[in-house]
């Protein structure tokens, strides 16, 4: 086993199915060459934790919506085959946050997360079931909101940073577009702070041996490693126990957890809707097609859906 053959792994290089990860800074780099190394010379003796974010919305599931765990999946079974097995993935959602924040329909919004999380565990189960062992759920992960405070009040101590200012700016015009107000655009930016870089705490990674954590992010919330950069290099609040290594999924600029109104969805209803998909974004059409490459072997559709949903 060679250190490049685990770096290749975790940046998905080789990978016909999947565009590769990048590495968001040189930091980053070099923390994942030093762990690589570690592993090759058999001195890691904690956990690594990858990590996804699932967004939220009230309105349907898209059927591509399993690409936005392949690569943590296929990182994961590409370690596995190559005896590395100190590995886990956590997969979770901030829903009650994320309802609030949005002003969503909370019933249907509810609705919508558990048919995300069923149809993830089934996606899971059917095609990567050698490794589920190793995945996690929280769904309900609570975001505390003093914390969430307390970031936010920091993040505005950060506005005059150019890369700061940069992620702001999108946010609160993100908030206006939704007609919410500026302090809400700094709370949103507080939890992704908070969730995806674990600042004061593990969570929602619940083992406190697990000192490597990665979190994958994608092309547009490029913004947001930017403001936790800066961020963590002004407060310090992450213990050095702890190795952050953020990897850029560059595949998915429009989200899989979110529909794009010409792609075919699981309603409401539990059933599959199949649209007009011509005019599809081709990186939307990507993640599709991975997925139907391997959903397509149930002739039909519907039936699979309610198997999985019921």
């Amino acid at each position: 086993m060679k250190s490049n053959d685990i770096m290749n792994s975790f940046l998905l290089n080789h990978d016909k199915e999947l565009r590769s990860n990048k590495i968001s800074y040189t930091s980053s780099a070099i923390d994942l060459q030093n762990l690589c190394k570690s592993i090759v010379n058999n001195t890691l003796d904690w956990k690594i934790v990858l990590t996804t974010w699932i967004w939220l919305n009230d309105i349907w599931v898209p059927i591509r919506c399993p690409a936005l765990i392949l690569p943590a999946l296929k990182i994961i079974r590409n370690l596995v085959n190559l005896w590395v097995n100190n590995i886990e993935y956590s997969i979770y959602q901030a829903s009650s946050f994320i309802i609030k924040e949005n002003s969503l329909d909370e019933k249907l919004a509810k609705n919508t997360s558990d048919m995300i999380k069923n149809y993830l565990k089934w996606y899971i189960s059917e095609y990567y079931n050698d490794i589920s062992d190793k995945v996690s759920f929280d769904f309900d992960f609570i975001l505390d909101e003093n914390n969430l405070l307390n970031v936010a009040k920091n993040i505005r101590w950060l506005s005059w940073n150019q890369d700061v200012d940069l992620a702001m700016w999108k946010l609160l015009n993100y908030a206006e577009s939704k007609w919410k107000s500026e302090n809400s655009a700094f709370i949103y930016g507080s939890a992704n702070i908070i969730c995806n870089w674990h600042i004061d705490s593990y969570y929602p990674v619940k083992n406190d041996s697990s000192d490597i954590i990665i979190p994958i992010w994608w092309k547009k919330e490029k913004p947001f490693f930017n403001l936790w950069k800066v961020y963590e290099e002004n407060y310090k609040l992450n213990d050095k126990k702890k190795t952050i290594i953020p990897l850029l999924q560059k595949t998915w600029e429009i989200p899989t957890y979110y529909p794009n109104k010409w792609e075919d969805y699981i309603s409401s209803d539990f059933e599959y809707v199949s649209l007009s998909w011509d005019k599809l974004n081709q990186l939307v059409e990507f993640d599709r097609n991975v997925i139907l490459s391997e959903l397509w072997i149930w002739f039909e559709f519907n039936k699979l859906i309610q198997k999985i949903l019921w």
